[in-house]
């Protein structure tokens, strides 16, 4: 109830209501309330049972019948909030051209609201000039033609999520649609393809490089754990102490059970997880040709020591040099040659050793000379054909090579690329579509009180005194994460 008018011998009320029947029942109220004033009334106090009587008193008053179709409404403006709206707005057209009258003045460069700085270009000092003292610098527009086309791309992204939520790929497509410094970098590649799909496909031809560019990243703008701004909860927990070697070999040793690789591929949206753990690309090709690269460079060092090593081997590659650069007559150049020489034939047998990995055999992290393949004087045939390297029975499989990959990983970085792939698995299951992990529980203090009346025992044994409830208190912290 709101009083609006107030003196000596008047008061002017209005009473708000929701619903019909809730302006019908506060009518009623109000007409018996004014009755009883005018006619006088008693109570019975109910603690004491004192009965108390009220004189009648003069009291003139009216009151208006609600009438369904006579609904008066009240709208009141909250200021603070309307500034901080157009506050928003008005930030987000920094840097647009604003004009005056068909004149171009300049580019917003400033809001603090509800102050505005523009930056006025010099080619355009003399207009603004003459514009002010003229008095008609009294309102400046600027295109809109850009910013309408994101508000229909955004139109259409909540009708997508409406009709088909199971196919979003990102629930914060939306929020990215207006501000693409928010969405999770992409590859250039798939920007500029979907920038090409989007002028492909657009109705409204105004929209300039840039906001096809924010469009572009939105769509392909990916939600993972390891990019977003991830939620925090407020329990202060004890930081974690650094893993040690043990910790470690436990956590690469779940990753080998629970996670997939190239040669047992998984079903989810990355069929090469280890992979993505190690390299964090967005698809499996760009995972698996990092990975390769890595494990090339680790069994090309491996075989330059093994080379190094054996000295038939070493002597072998002296005389390669020796007839490539001996008329040079200079053994410095020779032994130049002979790195080169080392290099190429450590370089020959790791292809090999990893067409062996790949498919699904092993090899030793430093080979003996039974284990290796190549032959120096063929090296040209071996590339070209599809040879493999020997199978060594005590060495390591593809997986294992990962997993010494893995072991030199910096923690955070591995923990939050498994909770990636987690995350995805379990967005795939029926009741995990909207599964965040930084919106998971993972520390809670309960407080339980259950309150109950008595189901046998009504009345007291010592009397007829009438039995009161009861109450259970419970408190209980429940963590996986400290004990």
């Amino acid at each position: 109830m709101i009083v609006y008018r107030k003196n000596a011998k008047e008061i002017i009320f209005r009473q708000s209501y929701q619903k019909h029947s809730q302006a019908k029942e506060w009518y009623e109220f109000l007409i018996t309330m004014f009755e009883e004033i005018n006619k006088g009334s008693s109570f019975e106090d109910e603690e004491t049972g004192e009965k108390k009587e009220f004189a009648p008193l003069t009291f003139n008053y009216s009151l208006d019948k609600p009438n369904d179709v006579a609904d008066q409404f009240f709208v009141e403006r909250n200021i603070i909030d309307l500034k901080e709206h157009e506050n928003i707005i008005a930030n987000s057209l920094k840097g647009a051209v604003f004009t005056c009258r068909e004149h171009e003045i300049g580019k917003l460069s400033k809001v603090d609201y509800p102050s505005i700085t523009f930056s006025i270009m010099k080619e355009n000092m003399n207009v603004v000039e003459s514009l002010i003292s003229e008095g008609l610098l009294n309102s400046v527009s600027t295109d809109m033609n850009g910013d309408s086309e994101k508000v229909n791309r955004l139109r259409e992204s909540f009708d997508f999520i409406t009709e088909n939520p199971d196919q979003l790929r990102n629930p914060k497509l939306a929020i990215y649609l207006f501000d693409a410094s928010k969405a999770t970098p992409s590859t250039k590649e798939r920007i500029q393809k979907r920038v090409e799909i989007i002028n492909e496909n657009r109705l409204n031809k105004n929209l300039n490089e840039s906001q096809v560019e924010a469009i572009a990243k939105a769509v392909e703008a990916k939600d993972m754990v390891s990019n977003r701004q991830c939620e925090t909860g407020r329990y202060d927990m004890k930081k974690a102490e650094k893993m040690n070697v043990s910790d470690r070999v436990m956590v690469l040793e779940y990753i080998g059970k629970h996670f997939s690789d190239y040669t047992e591929p998984g079903k989810g949206d990355l069929t090469y997880e280890m992979e993505y753990i190690l390299c964090g690309k967005d698809t499996d090709k760009k995972n698996l040709e990092s990975s390769i690269e890595r494990l090339m460079r680790m069994r090309e060092a491996a075989n330059v020591a093994h080379i190094i090593a054996d000295r038939e081997k070493l002597n072998q590659t002296l005389m390669i040099a020796t007839s490539l650069a001996g008329f040079s007559g200079n053994p410095a150049v020779v032994k130049i040659v002979q790195i080169g020489v080392v290099a190429a034939w450590a370089y020959v047998e790791s292809i090999l050793d990893l067409r062996t990995l790949l498919s699904g055999g092993k090899i030793s992290l430093i080979k003996s000379a039974a284990e290796w393949t190549t032959d120096l004087k063929k090296l040209g045939e071996i590339v070209t054909g599809e040879g493999k390297a020997r199978e060594c029975k005590n060495g390591l499989s593809y997986q294992a090579y990962i997993k010494q990959l893995l072991f030199a990983m910096k923690e955070k970085k591995m923990a939050y690329r498994m909770m990636d792939i987690m995350e995805l698995a379990m967005q795939k299951e029926q009741n995990g579509k909207n599964a965040r992990m930084d919106h998971m529980i993972d520390n809670m203090i309960c407080e339980l009180r259950f309150e109950a009346k008595p189901l046998f025992a009504k009345r007291s044994l010592y009397g007829d005194m009438e039995m009161g409830g009861y109450t259970f208190f419970k408190r209980q912290k429940l963590s996986y994460i400290n004990k």
